[in-house]
């Protein structure tokens, strides 16, 4: 299935749920790692709930996308923004649909979008979400999902893994939640560069 066409569908559902009108848990977690100002990238803004909590907090939000009304992104291309652009990075459940290669180089590109000092601040899938046991395996931790994406579920070791090691690591666990879903052992990864 077309990623495009899937998250289309997928956030015309989501514009019609209640908890859509609120930043999602993760995001008021982060903010108290923030600075108290700067420049914020979001990648895989979805409807923009998280960007616009982030903008009512002061923040210059760039929002980003697969599909409108965000700035377009395809993240299977390399990021289109200069070194050292952002004070943070920020993406909720939006990195994991890539191969091996491509999340390394998209790692690294964040890391270099980054100023001195800039965080970067995002929410995973884990290996214990239970649909990866629905799903046929690609390569190690990447899976064809049942609703016919490919997506790549993490675990912290594996995320340790693939991080830039330049990369401080300010909080790296598997006690995240969703509004949407609950608590079900997102990994959340906080790192400074």
């Amino acid at each position: 299935m077309d990623l495009k066409d899937y998250w289309t569908k997928k956030l015309a559902s989501y514009s019609t749920q209640e908890w859509i009108k609120h930043p999602n848990i993760f995001a008021k977690e982060v903010v108290e790692y923030f600075p108290k100002q700067g420049k914020l990238l979001e990648l895989a803004s979805g409807v923009g709930q998280d960007s616009r909590y982030f903008s009512s907090l002061g923040y210059d939000v760039i929002a980003t996308d697969l599909i409108p009304p965000s700035q377009l992104v395809d993240l299977n291309q390399p990021l289109p923004f200069p070194d050292e652009s952002f004070d943070i990075v920020y993406s909720h459940l939006g990195l994991h649909y890539f191969p091996i290669k491509r999340t390394v180089q998209l790692f690294s590109e964040i890391y270099k979008t980054l100023r001195p000092n800039g965080l970067f601040c995002t929410l995973f899938n884990s290996l214990t979400d239970p649909e990866v046991s629905l799903s046929t395996r690609i390569e190690d931790d990447f899976y064809l999902t049942p609703v016919g994406i490919n997506k790549r579920f993490f675990s912290v070791d594996s995320l340790e893994l693939l991080l830039p090691k330049e990369f401080k690591i300010l909080l790296l666990d598997n006690n995240g939640k969703t509004i949407k879903d609950g608590d079900n052992k997102l990994i959340r990864l906080i790192c400074q560069k």
